[in-house]
């Protein structure tokens, strides 16, 4: 019951009036919400400092010094931008990806094709997006305190979500042109 439902929902969603506006805002994010919020934590500590989970790897040391340059009105804005904006924009990016990913594979299959439901593989990402955003939100909160372990574990989110949102894109990029060799050899298959 779950498939077809499942695969019906994808393969309705996925058309271009629900990507292009999912497109938009999450150019919106990228390109201007979080480059104003940069400039703002980068003028509370005087230097640039990039968000934990733009990155592939830190340590607790990293963690303290950056937190600590960050000042009071740093740590308050990182806050409010994890705390908020960065709750929002796993949800837009991530539909983009499955609207994206389950267009591919209904241009490759059919709209009924059980691989649609391959679509849903950034929801791993956007999970650990999550999770990484509340472990932040839990070192900002007990910060000078930071444990060793909170910040491994915060970290192996940030990989986990990396690796998963690469895979996706990993597979965009397979099915695109796996389309585009499709639609090549179509004037050389049997007319009908």
């Amino acid at each position: 019951i779950l498939h077809p439902l499942m695969a019906k929902i994808l393969s309705y969603a996925s058309s271009y009036k629900f990507i292009l506006p999912l497109l938009f805002l999450v150019l919106f994010f990228a390109l201007y919400v979080f480059p104003t919020f940069q400039k703002q934590m980068t003028a509370a500590a005087n230097m640039e400092i990039a968000p934990l989970d733009t990155r592939f790897a830190y340590t607790r040391t990293e963690v303290i010094n950056d937190f600590t340059r960050l000042g009071n009105e740093g740590r308050d804005l990182y806050k409010v931008v994890t705390g908020r904006i960065d709750m929002i924009f796993p949800l837009t990016y991530g539909l983009l990806f499955i609207l994206v990913l389950a267009w591919l594979i209904k241009k490759l299959s059919t709209p009924s094709s059980k691989w649609i439901l391959l679509s849903l593989m950034p929801l791993a990402g956007m999970l650990f997006d999550y999770l990484e955003n509340i472990n932040t939100l839990r070192l900002l909160a007990t910060f000078p305190d930071i444990s060793e372990s909170s910040v491994g574990w915060g970290e192996k989110m940030t990989i986990l979500k990396h690796s998963f949102l690469f895979l996706s894109v990993g597979l965009a990029v397979i099915l695109a042109i796996a389309l585009v060799i499709k639609r090549l050899l179509k004037p050389f298959g049997k007319p009908g």
